[in-house]
């Protein structure tokens, strides 16, 4: 009987692995730190739900940080997403931050505050899907 429950949770907890992952969209680009170019990863489900945890969101050299994100509000063609954890190196002034996401003709445009989460934006970024 155990190696039949583990095996069932094993099968599931594949399948919702899979079916997670079949439903997240990837996009890169690049912030322009001051001149400095950061690569940006930006992973996100599409069918998160308001509280529920939507994504990740990486940095690449010369920052090498980044965030889980929390969907907390869609409105309109913006939806707006909570940064989670404690961000290292350059990223502590996104610490407890948010980020906002709008679609455009070139891809996602995304918006980077602190915890404050006033405008304008910190950072500015044009993020395209990857395809996969």
């Amino acid at each position: 009987m155990r190696l039949v429950t583990s095996t069932l949770i094993s099968v599931m907890a594949l399948a919702t692995l899979f079916s997670a992952s079949a439903s997240a969209e990837n996009f890169l680009g690049i912030l322009d730190d001051k001149g400095r170019p950061v690569p940006v990863t930006l992973n996100l489900r599409a069918d998160a739900a308001p509280g529920a945890r939507a994504g990740t969101l990486r940095f690449g050299g010369p920052w090498a940080c980044g965030f889980d994100v929390e969907l907390t509000q869609v409105t309109d063609r913006l939806r707006t997403y909570f940064l989670r954890g404690a961000g290292a190196g350059r990223c502590t002034v996104l610490t407890a931050g948010y980020l906002h996401s709008q679609p455009s003709e070139e891809g996602l445009a995304i918006a980077l505050s602190d915890a404050s989460n006033r405008l304008p934006a910190l950072y500015s970024v044009m993020v395209k899907p990857t395809g996969s």
